[in-house]
């Protein structure tokens, strides 16, 4: 079975040099190569999307070649935009899908939080004070070094094997 032809069914706006008196040949010939790039890109794009309407998915819209071509389009919709304002020229490119449901939005995500204080078993009150000195001493070393450019300096032995402990307890603690 062959496949249907197409046209282009889209308004073709021909290019009108009428207000270009004081432009010189090469600028004219510029903004007429602009405004037939977008001209072509939609007429090709138009097609795409009538094969779309009746089930034809084997092609897609106009992929531009160059990050020239690109400009030359966007500049040949604005041309398009300032000659006849009250028209809308907006990319058919843009257009929804058909026979596509409608998306209800963006997925909804749920952050997990890990906790960061160690689970502690339950301990006697020494114990517990002990332990809540050594994550105090975790939270301040960790706080500086994040907001500092120097490392903390620990005052003396005890303080890094403290700061230490508590490190190894929550790398190694598992997430809840």
């Amino acid at each position: 079975m062959a496949e249907p032809t197409f046209t282009a069914k889209r308004t073709q706006y021909p290019f009108d040099t009428t207000n270009l008196k004081y432009k010189t040949r090469s600028e004219v010939l510029d903004l007429q190569r602009k405004w037939n790039t977008f001209e072509q890109i939609e007429n090709y794009n138009d097609i795409i999307y009538q094969r779309f309407l009746i089930g034809l998915r084997n092609k897609t819209y106009y992929q531009f070649v160059s990050n020239t071509e690109l400009k030359d389009y966007r500049a040949g919709q604005e041309l398009h935009q300032l000659k006849y304002p009250t028209l809308s020229f907006d990319s058919i490119s843009n257009r929804p899908m058909p026979d596509v449901p409608t998306v209800s939005g963006p997925p909804q995500y749920i952050q997990l939080s890990r906790s960061t204080n160690p689970i502690v078993p339950a301990v006697d009150s020494s114990e517990n004070t002990t332990a809540r000195s050594e994550l105090a001493m975790y939270t301040y070393v960790s706080t500086y070094n994040a907001t500092h450019h120097y490392q903390y300096s620990f005052v003396n032995n005890e303080e890094q094997i403290a700061y230490n402990r508590i490190r190894q307890k929550i790398t190694t603690c598992p997430p809840s």
